[in-house]
């Protein structure tokens, strides 16, 4: 007689070329305490501005591109600059700054991995919460008074630009920032 063979696996194909061409989220099958997402850019910011999940761990694996994340440092007024290219990742336990950019003039596709799954409360470094998925509907981001923060309204970056003064990895500065 055969054993049992019942699992709760589930085994599924995401890397098809349809979806490798196409932008945005996609939420891959995930449990209550996993879940994971491919990341798609055409090209440009990523995740734009300075945040943290104070309800999740990440884990990012560069599927395809080249990108820098910022890392916060002090509450996310500094940063340490991070680059990975394909088949590096980057650990990020619940409550760290982060923000990143594709470094190319091609897709960023990213797989990220968070424990548990649940809302993606993102929160700025202001402790403001600002909305799931953003950059990647293209909606409008929103801009914060800055004016009462310790370091005070940063003047030499656009409105999209993290808070803080960078710190870079001996690598060097990331290309295409000021």
């Amino acid at each position: 007689m055969a054993a049992e063979t019942d699992t709760k696996a589930m085994v599924f194909t995401f890397l098809d070329d349809a979806i490798m061409a196409a932008n945005g989220d996609l939420n891959l099958p995930g449990t209550e305490g996993l879940s994971g997402v491919i990341k798609r850019y055409d090209k440009g910011p990523g995740e734009s501005r300075m945040h943290r999940h104070d309800n999740q761990d990440h884990t990012y694996y560069v599927l395809h591109g080249q990108v820098a994340f910022h890392l916060g440092v002090d509450a996310g007024r500094q940063e340490k600059v991070v680059v990975l290219n394909r088949g590096d990742a980057v650990v990020m336990p619940r409550d760290t700054f982060y923000w990143f950019e594709s470094l190319q003039d091609e897709k960023l596709i990213l797989l990220r991995v968070s424990s548990p799954d649940g809302n993606h409360r993102r929160i700025s470094p202001l402790g403001e919460s600002y909305p799931y998925n953003a950059e990647n509907s293209r909606k409008p981001l929103p801009t914060w008074d800055l004016s009462s923060h310790p370091q005070g309204p940063r003047t030499d970056r656009g409105a999209s630009e993290p808070l803080g003064a960078r710190t870079t990895e001996a690598a060097g500065e990331a290309p295409g920032r000021p």
